[in-house]
């Protein structure tokens, strides 16, 4: 038996269970000790391999099966999934976007799971106890408003109306949230194993960043769709009413990656496309804007051409 190899898993299993606790026991500060949850299994399989990380998530999931039950299996794929593929991978080299999609679906995974076993063993709806604490928040504010202006009724009500349609968006809610989750992991676990003199393969420059060009017919297909009255509730309602949001992100990041690109192909100051970010998050007629200049890169491939008249 290899010594150091066996004294590398404790110490990343113990370390593992330690943050786990933290996040259990400390929820206050557990956001932030969330992101370096999966670090000690990632460091492991990294250096020696995923089938080391895997025997240490399953010792894992065993010890906290004594403690949580079935949730073992939820934080496990959660957390000790996505730190094992991000190690892995990053060990073969692999492009920073496959990472990124591997631990992205991991994680989809482990809060799918955790919202259905929130469900079925606590009996508790995450989507609905989130709404009814926003709407108990929302009845509070509407008597302060009553007493100041009653005229700000209609604000209440659009403000109930938004709450209530977040039921309807909540699947791409959890994957956006899962997604983000899985980006601040990976570029914190190669922050980590680049401060250890480690080569890992970063992302491109957000200019060059861009997707594949069925994503224009994905979106237009899905606009078309949002303007059919289908019954709300309905199979097809949900479903567009989840990828229309999705699809629209995508195209604004193809759109200011574009924005990122001209800047740098005119050279001129990375002050430049911040500044376009940040009337985009300002005012809705430039994220407008931005989108659809996205979709005529997708369609027309605007930085190649670019570069064309060089």
């Amino acid at each position: 038996m290899d010594s150091p190899l066996w004294r590398d898993t404790i110490k990343a299993l113990v370390t593992y269970l330690i943050l786990m606790a933290i996040v259990l026991f400390f929820p206050v500060i557990g956001l932030i000790i969330a992101l370096f949850i999966p670090m000690p299994l990632m460091w492991l399989s990294y250096h020696h391999g995923w089938k080391q990380g895997t025997i240490a998530a399953l010792v894992s999931s065993l010890l906290l099966s004594f403690l949580l039950g079935p949730f073992s299996i939820v934080f496990t794929i959660l957390f000790a999934i996505p730190g094992i593929l991000i190690g892995y991978l990053f060990n073969k080299e692999a492009p920073a976007f496959l990472v990124l999609k591997a631990a992205g679906l991991s994680v989809t995974a482990g809060v799918v799971l955790l919202y259905v076993a929130t469900n079925l063993f606590l009996n508790i709806d995450p989507v609905q106890a989130f709404q009814n604490a926003m709407l108990e928040s929302v009845d509070t504010s509407e008597a302060i408003l009553d007493m100041v202006d009653p005229a700000d009724g209609l604000v209440v009500e659009d403000m109930r109306a938004s709450i209530e349609y977040f039921s309807v968006i909540a699947p791409v809610v959890m994957v956006m949230i899962s997604v983000t989750y899985a980006l601040l992991v990976q570029v914190l676990a190669a922050h980590i194993l680049r401060k250890g003199a480690n080569e890992v393969p970063g992302f491109p420059p957000f200019r060059e960043w861009g997707f594949p060009q069925v994503f224009i017919w994905y979106y237009l297909v899905v606009l078309m769709l949002g303007f059919v009255g289908f019954e709300p509730g309905s199979p097809v309602y949900l479903a567009v009413q989840n990828a229309l949001p999705a699809l629209q992100l995508i195209v604004a990041i193809q759109g200011m990656a574009v924005v990122f690109y001209y800047f740098h192909h005119k050279r001129k100051s990375v002050i430049w496309p911040f500044l376009v970010l940040f009337l985009v998050f300002l005012l809705p007629i430039f994220l407008q804007l931005i989108r659809i200049l996205g979709i005529i890169d997708l369609g027309f491939n605007l930085r190649k051409r670019m570069r064309g008249t060089d």
